[in-house]
């Protein structure tokens, strides 16, 4: 289930116009959002370029501080960031540095390419090393395996390729064999479930794109 922003701000920044400064957490609702844009002042289109004076959290963002950004962005990379669970946020960073991602775009697109990425923690059992390569990359293993040898050879081959990328937080593997997918395209938000109160979900297609309305949605 989700953590929900009450118990969860997955990202906190600080938004500029002029001398004026708010602080905006996300993932949020849209009227939250907009009524913290309002004590901007601000009288054009800020929901498409907002400037970043600070990124309070996770300081892992920090490549956006001092640069141009949509919010709403922000607010679905939030939502896709709030699915995360067990090592996939520090996996996320982790990848998002070595595939010098540096826009909200970029980011949210590595939200759906975290099977290209492996991040191995902890050598000491390789029966687990070999697990979890094989469950990031293909998204399931077969149940009640933990013995098999097969796991320990995949790791012994995974951590002996030299293809392994030192990070700080471990050695991180990009699976040459899938490719990164770019699913947004910086115009329409992919699909994403997010809020349980949706009770249903349109499509709307335009010039060749399609754009989804959840519904109720707030007026």
């Amino acid at each position: 289930g989700k953590r929900g922003t009450a118990e969860m701000n997955m990202i906190t920044v600080t938004l500029q116009y002029g001398d004026n400064y708010v602080d905006v957490e996300f993932p949020c609702s849209d009227n939250y959002l907009q009524s913290r844009l309002n004590e901007l002042h601000y009288e054009g289109n800020f929901l498409q370029h907002a400037f970043v004076h600070e990124v309070i959290e996770p300081k892992e963002l920090s490549v956006l501080e001092k640069t141009f950004v949509s919010p709403d962005e922000l607010n679905y990379l939030a939502k896709r960031m709030d699915s995360f669970w067990g090592d996939e946020e520090t996996q996320f960073y982790e990848a998002a540095k070595h595939r010098g991602c540096v826009t909200p775009k970029d980011l949210i697109n590595m939200t759906f390419n975290l099977q290209k990425y492996t991040l191995i923690r902890d050598i000491s059992d390789l029966g687990k090393v070999g697990q979890d390569y094989l469950l990031n990359t293909q998204g399931a293993i077969p149940a009640n395996d933990d013995n098999n040898p097969k796991y320990a050879a995949i790791a012994r081959e995974l951590l002996t390729s030299g293809k392994g990328i030192v990070t700080d937080s471990g050695l991180l593997f990009d699976n040459p064999e899938l490719e990164f997918e770019e699913v947004y395209d910086g115009q329409v938000f992919p699909p994403y479930y997010y809020d349980s109160s949706v009770l249903t979900t349109i499509r709307a297609d335009f010039g060749g794109k399609s754009e989804y309305l959840y519904l109720p949605c707030e007026s």
